[in-house]
């Protein structure tokens, strides 16, 4: 087993020196790159390194994972293909460069233009409104605080993401380099706080736009700064996850010394608390693997199961109606993924159901090719830095999470942009029409002046 631990030790070890050589630049930092290698080791090397570690520890037969089981023989196999997932990153990095790019005529960056009283009341209105809609639906701001996310109701996806319309008016701002004032950053605060008791990973993309836009629009992001994201996401997912958790438990009491006394009594540490029920990184393509070789291979959708994405904005009454034609489109789309052993199957464990071993290392050409591309996107040629900047980071989606939440925040978070920017062109065409006169009729018995 220990040609495997040389062989994670060794994609990880790529994926570092990626990070670390753009945090030896002096300046033009790729944070594309430090985001997706970071987000990699931490979600995928991170769990094979937990798993294989429970696999030496215990002495293992067979490892038990949330919903699905897998042998060794599974485990080592997928590490096998992530490290050529992350050799096809590594090589697709560093070969970027090199391709033939036609160079392009400078372009101003779009201006949202500011904001006035009516246009901050539309978008105010919007993002509060599904706030409290989102509240409600969680049964009170008691309850949402003293219970979050655990509201699994249908239409509350579509209330996060109308309630996160709040943030931007701060992100346009970063966008235009212009200066934020404080109802910029009082909308944030509620959008960033409405989609966190939703949300762990959502709200912390919130902070991950943030930081993009200001490092390519504002100022570059010092080293340090960095630091503050990276402890902003441990709060995030780690400390407020671990009260999500408690708060999730049965007759549980939330008291500072109840908390502390399950942190100190828990047979298990963060680390293990966190791989082994909040993400599936890495088990998931051991997973699928080992039903592939317990049923003789599985049938690959080629990307079709994806493509249910769209059907996403169509409201759940209808989607779910077998006997409606959406609901059997729905249908079809959702039972052509050939796996149903992940809660939220990851990247690679997609990349390999609808393609293979080639969809793995196309993955990696992807994210290899996006990190490059993207940073040029909002260094050279950006047009429109605020839709780029929200979109953008649901790359990490492809890693975390599946392609279909990629695909599918990714394309509100451009919508939502959309709505903004028709609202604040509301606000400006309402404030600039100029008033209707009337004119007055002629008094009975007068004849106007000629």
């Amino acid at each position: 087993m220990w040609t495997d631990w040389i062989w994670l030790w060794f994609q990880t070890l790529l994926l570092v020196a990626i990070v670390a050589g753009e945090f030896r630049k002096a300046h033009g930092r790729n944070v594309f790159a430090i985001l997706i290698c970071s987000t990699f080791v931490a979600l995928v090397q991170g769990q094979a390194f937990w798993v294989f570690g429970r696999f030496s520890k215990d002495r293992l037969i067979d490892f038990m994972h949330l919903r699905q089981s897998f042998t060794l023989d599974a485990a080592r196999l997928a590490n096998f293909y992530i490290g050529l997932c992350v050799v096809c990153l590594f090589i697709t990095y560093c070969a970027y460069p090199r391709f033939p790019r036609r160079s392009r005529p400078a372009v101003a960056a779009r201006k949202d233009g500011q904001l006035d009283a009516l246009s901050y009341s539309l978008v105010g209105g919007l993002s509060l409104g599904s706030t409290v809609l989102l509240l409600a639906s969680a049964g009170g701001l008691v309850s949402a605080i003293t219970r979050p996310g655990q509201n699994f109701s249908s239409g509350v996806t579509m209330l996060m993401i109308a309630a996160g319309v709040g943030k931007l008016p701060f992100l346009s701002k970063l966008a235009d380099r212009s200066k934020p004032n404080g109802i910029d950053f009082g909308l944030l605060a509620v959008a960033f706080a409405g989609t966190l008791l939703n949300s762990r990973f959502i709200a912390g993309f919130m902070l991950v736009q943030i930081a993009i836009l200001w490092n390519y629009r504002v100022r570059e992001t010092r080293r340090r700064s960095f630091a503050v994201l990276g402890f902003a996401m441990f709060v995030i997912f780690f400390v407020f996850g671990l009260y999500r958790h408690f708060t999730s438990l049965p007759n549980s009491l939330v008291t500072f010394d109840a908390a502390i006394a399950f942190l100190t009594l828990s047979d298990e540490s963060p680390i293990d608390w966190f791989y082994r029920l909040n993400i599936e990184g890495f088990t998931g393509l051991a997973g699928i693997l080992d039903y592939a070789q317990t049923h003789g291979g599985i049938a690959h959708d080629f990307g079709l199961s994806s493509l249910g994405f769209l059907l996403q904005f169509v409201p759940g009454s209808v989607r779910s109606d077998p006997s409606s034609l959406l609901g059997r489109v729905s249908h079809t789309l959702s039972s052509s993924y050939p796996y149903d052993g992940s809660i939220i199957p990851p990247g690679v464990e997609i990349a390999y159901a609808h393609l293979g071993v080639a969809g793995i290392l196309l993955l990696g050409c992807l994210l290899g090719f996006l990190a490059r591309w993207l940073h040029d996107a909002l260094t050279l040629s950006a047009t429109d830095p605020l839709s780029v900047g929200v979109s953008s980071v649901h790359v990490l989606e492809f890693i975390r999470g599946t392609f279909y939440l990629a695909l599918f925040f990714g394309v509100s978070e451009l919508i939502m942009v959309r709505a903004y920017r028709a609202m604040v062109r509301a606000g400006i065409a309402l404030r600039t029409t100029p008033p209707i006169r009337r004119h007055r009729s002629p008094t009975p018995g007068r004849h106007p002046a000629v």
